[in-house]
C-alpha cells in the first residue's frame, strides 16, 4: 500500500531507495538479525552503500547479500532524514520527484542542503548505529564439510543444525534437510533458518498451505529471519500457488 501511495503522489518517479525505506519504515517491525549482522559486516569492510549507489542495491545488486543490505541502509536513511531534516522531509522529497526533479536536486529542494552533506552526515549516522547495536559481522561462509564437522563436534547447535540442513537443502538433498532442521528445531523452535528450510521443504512437497503457516509462524517476532521474510513476501507464496525457493 506504501508503495501504491508513493508512486501516486511521485508520479510514478519515486527511486527505489526512497519507497522501499518508507514502506519498510511503515511495516513497524523490528530489523532481522541477519540485515543487522550483514550491515556490520559491510561497515567493518568499509562496503556500505550510499546515497548514490543506494538504488543500485534494488535494481543491480551484485549478491543477495547487497539486496538485503539495501533494504536495510534505505530504512536507515528515512531515518537519519527524518530526525535531521524534520518528520515531513519524506512529504517534500515525494513533491520534488514528481516534479521531475533528480536525487541530487530533489534532496537539496527537501532539505536544503547538497548531497554530499547528506551523505557525511547519513555515513557518520550508519556507523553511530552499528556501533550502539552492537551487531557482529555474519560468519564467513563455511563449506559442506565444515558445517558437518561443526555439527559433529556441537550436536545440539541448534544454529549450526540449521546451516547444516541448509546446505543439504540447497544440494537437493531433503533427507538430510529434513532430518537437521528437525533436530535444530527441538532445540530452538524459533530457530529462523531452521524454519525456512521446512517451510522451503513443504513447498517441494507441493504443501504450500503448510509452507505458508510456517512462514507465518516464522516472521511473527521482533527479528524474524531474512529468508522466512522473502519467502513470505515472494508473489508466489499464497494458498494454491507454487511458491519458488528464493535462492540466496
Amino acid at each position: 500500500m506504501t508503495h501504491i501511495f508513493n508512486l501516486d503522489q511521485s508520479k510514478y518517479l519515486v527511486p527505489h531507495w526512497l519507497t522501499e525505506g518508507l514502506a519498510v519504515n511503515n511495516e513497524g517491525t523490528g530489523r532481522p538479525a541477519e540485515w543487522l549482522r550483514i550491515l556490520a559486516g559491510r561497515a567493518a569492510s568499509n562496503e556500505l552503500l550510499t546515497v548514490a549507489t543506494l538504488d543500485a542495491g534494488f535494481t543491480h545488486p551484485r549478491t543477495s547479500e547487497d539486496h538485503t543490505l539495501a533494504y536495510c541502509q534505505a530504512q536507515l536513511l528515512i531515518e537519519y532524514l527524518a530526525k535531521t531534516y524534520g518528520p515531513d522531509v519524506h512529504v517534500k522529497l515525494l513533491r520534488s520527484f514528481a516534479a521531475g526533479q533528480d536525487s541530487a536536486a530533489a534532496i537539496r529542494a527537501a532539505c536544503g542542503v547538497d548531497v554530499s552533506v547528506i551523505e557525511t552526515g547519513y555515513a557518520a549516522f550508519v556507523r553511530d548505529f552499528v556501533a550502539k547495536s552492537g551487531a557482529k559481522p555474519l560468519d564467513k561462509v563455511a563449506s559442506l564439510a565444515q558445517l558437518e564437522a561443526a555439527v559433529a563436534k556441537n550436536p545440539d547447535d541448534a544454529d549450526a543444525n540449521a546451516r547444516l540442513a541448509e546446505q543439504y537443502l540447497r544440494r537437493k538433498r531433503s533427507r538430510e534437510a529434513r532430518e537437521y532442521s528437525n533436530v535444530a528445531l527441538n532445540k530452538d523452535p524459533r530457530c529462523g533458518l531452521a524454519l525456512y528450510v521446512k517451510a522451503q521443504l513443504y513447498l517441494d512437497a507441493g504443501d504450500d498451505d503448510k509452507a505458508l503457516e510456517v512462514l507465518t509462524n516464522a516472521t511473527d517476532g521482533d527479528q524474524p529471519h531474512a529468508l522466512c521474510l522473502r519467502s513470505l513476501a515472494a508473489p508466489t507464496c499464497m494458498p494454491g500457488r507454487r511458491t519458488r525457493r528464493w535462492r540466496h
